[in-house]
């Protein structure tokens, strides 16, 4: 879930926000009624995106992903052989640095007789783009954040990941929302938990692994 929503980051924080997303029904996506709420939903229905699936058992359903996905994964290896790679790092850097670029700015489709950057460029132009800018001071770090409810002990105290947290002046036996940022490329390195009570922060943490590096009050 979490890389998942890391990747709708990235693409919102480039292009903007789509109207919907086009979704297959793995449970990190879909509701189930355990988890009638999934985490990717949550973070995407907040920034009004809608969320559309797939029939069941119809893998014709996502032809259009698929090819693209054929034809990445048909040169990679080819490329990786080539220039002797054998580490994820360094076929990732290929994959991003000359194999979809190549995709998009010199590949000519067979369907559209032209490059896709080329089509992009010109559906923008003639205004055939329902994507929207992501609205001025977005919590971006909230909207794309792992949520998770707790309720605080007597002594001001919630358990999570077999770790116990204390908020000295935190509400008693109230729920409380936890917001966890894990490490997010070159931007985060660590962890932040953030605890949450009626929008307002009671607390943070900075975690490395199963370990409290460091905390603050913000009441």
């Amino acid at each position: 879930t979490w890389h998942h929503l890391c990747t709708v980051r990235q693409t919102v924080e480039t292009v903007g926000c789509p109207e919907a997303y086009y979704l297959d029904n793995h449970s990190i996506f879909r509701p189930q009624k355990k988890d009638p709420v999934t985490q990717f939903g949550r973070a995407l229905k907040s920034l009004e995106i809608e969320l559309k699936f797939t029939k069941v058992h119809y893998p014709q359903a996502k032809g259009k992903i698929e090819k693209h996905f054929d034809y990445l994964q048909r040169r990679l290896p080819i490329l990786c052989e080539r220039y002797k790679i054998k580490n994820l790092t360094q076929a990732n850097r290929v994959l991003r640095e000359e194999i979809i670029p190549y995709y998009n700015e010199v590949h000519i489709h067979t369907e559209i007789d032209e490059t896709p950057e080329k089509r992009w460029q010109r559906a923008l132009k003639e205004g055939r783009s329902f994507l929207r800018s992501i609205p001025e001071k977005t919590p971006m770090d909230y909207h794309f954040a792992l949520h998770y409810e707790r309720v605080l002990a007597g002594d001001g105290s919630f358990t999570y990941r077999g770790m116990r947290f204390v908020i000295p002046r935190g509400p008693r036996y109230k729920k409380v929302l936890l917001v966890l940022l894990p490490p997010y490329g070159s931007r985060q390195t660590k962890s932040r938990l953030t605890v949450l009570y009626n929008g307002s922060t009671l607390k943070q943490f900075i975690l490395v692994g199963n370990k409290i590096i460091s905390d603050w009050n913000i009441i």
